[in-house]
């Protein structure tokens, strides 16, 4: 005997008109059984105690409220995607990314800290930027990852045992740094990553402490 839980505002099938009561009379002829559960509340960071759900979820990760979307879901919002050719700007101001092609939902853009995962399974503190790069006019929707204490090879530009694309990466977003802001120079730009890095890191370190 199979089971299956499903929350009390469970849908499905066509126009959704399938619940619980139906779920449970097709069980009896597939040999399943449904176990209704009782909805569940989270804490959000202004008190607020909302129903937890997947609507909620995307709502507050595209308002880049990524530590109350991880109240609701009982751990860190997930981007996952492999990582492929970018413009190799972020180098060329001292701070290499690897960019990503996310097959997760992305929050509102800004800027998050954020703990990487490479594929050896070692983790990196992470400065992750989110949007279109309006300091050097891009028009598309990025997601780059500065590693922080990683170390690449000066030969290759690539971090130890990796190529330099092609590989995938996952970032747990913990908290969100900044809105995406237009610099008046690469100068201006390179100054507020060297900022960002370093709130990145305290961040992280008080999370980690917190946890």
């Amino acid at each position: 005997m199979l089971f299956r839980s499903e929350g009390p505002d469970f849908r499905f099938g066509r126009k959704r008109a399938g619940d619980n009561g139906v779920l449970a009379a097709l069980g009896e002829h597939h040999n399943f059984k449904v176990h209704p559960i009782e909805p569940i509340t989270a804490t959000l960071d202004d008190h607020t105690t909302p129903k937890a759900s997947s609507t909620l979820t995307r709502w507050l990760l595209a308002h880049g409220r990524v530590r109350d979307a991880a109240h609701v879901l009982g751990r860190p919002h997930r981007i996952e995607g492999q990582v492929t050719q970018g413009d190799r700007l972020g180098r060329t101001i001292g701070f290499p990314t690897a960019n990503i092609d996310p097959e997760t939902m992305p929050p509102a853009e800004g800027v998050y800290a954020g703990i990487a995962t490479l594929p050896n399974g070692t983790t990196a503190h992470a400065a992750i930027n989110i949007g279109a790069r309006p300091t050097v006019n891009g028009t598309t929707f990025r997601v780059e990852a500065h590693l922080l204490d990683t170390q690449a090879d000066p030969a290759t530009n690539t971090l130890p045992g990796l190529p330099e694309y092609n590989w995938r990466i996952t970032l747990d977003l913990i908290a969100r740094v900044r809105d995406q802001v237009r610099f008046e120079s690469l100068d201006h730009l390179r100054a507020q990553i060297t900022r960002d890095t370093r709130t990145v890191h305290e961040r992280l370190t008080t999370a980690s402490h917190t946890a």
